[in-house]
């Protein structure tokens, strides 16, 4: 049986980016000749690390087979074996400084990302709490008023009170004056002035 993908290793490994790293480079020894490999790249890394991998396993491919050539007498290794083989671990090399500068934007648009997220969420934390402490503030006003407006409603309602008694005071007071001044009058007529 054969053994994990990339994609399983990287979809089962922590999200670590040396790890991310190491399976990349480790299994990129595998095969990358299908689309369909291609594609599990693709949607695991960005495109130029993906292409940078699937550039790396023929250049390891060819480094394999180029220590396996012997062109020397007696089946041994010529010199220009040897020189082409260090090109191509060289075009490796260099090939291997493309992802890691690659991974390293990906890690520092990663952080870019992590430091917006934090700043954004730190910025609505802070609204939060200011409105939280608005509102607190208004809900103390509120039963402020409410209490205060309690004790006019109370007031208010002795003041009616008292000025229904005070009409009905100056009611029987008028009436009263009335009846009595209607008294006068009809002693007063009994009696002429003159």
């Amino acid at each position: 049986m054969e053994a994990l993908t990339l994609y399983d290793k990287i979809s089962n490994a922590k999200k670590n980016n040396r790890q991310i790293f190491f399976y990349c480079s480790a299994a990129a020894m595998g095969s990358c000749k299908s689309k369909r490999n291609i594609s599990r790249y693709k949607r695991i890394l960005p495109t130029a690390i993906a292409k940078t991998i699937c550039e790396r396993e023929q250049k390891f491919k060819s480094y394999s087979e180029s220590l396996l050539e012997r062109n020397g007498i007696f089946g041994g290794k010529t010199k220009k074996d040897v020189l082409r083989s260090n090109e191509i671990l060289k075009d490796l090399v260099k090939n291997d400084n493309q992802i890691i500068n690659v991974l390293n934007r990906v890690v520092d648009f990663r952080n870019y990302e992590k430091f917006q997220w934090f700043t954004i969420n730190w910025n609505i934390e802070q609204r939060l709490d200011n409105l939280l402490r608005a509102t607190d503030t208004l809900s103390k006003q509120v039963t402020a008023l409410k209490q205060q407006n309690n004790k006019l409603q109370a007031n208010n309602r002795w003041l009616i009170v008292l000025a229904v008694a005070l009409f009905i005071l100056s009611v029987v007071l008028i009436i009263k004056h009335s009846a009595l001044l209607k008294t006068i009058r009809t002693a007063c007529s009994n009696y002429p002035l003159y």
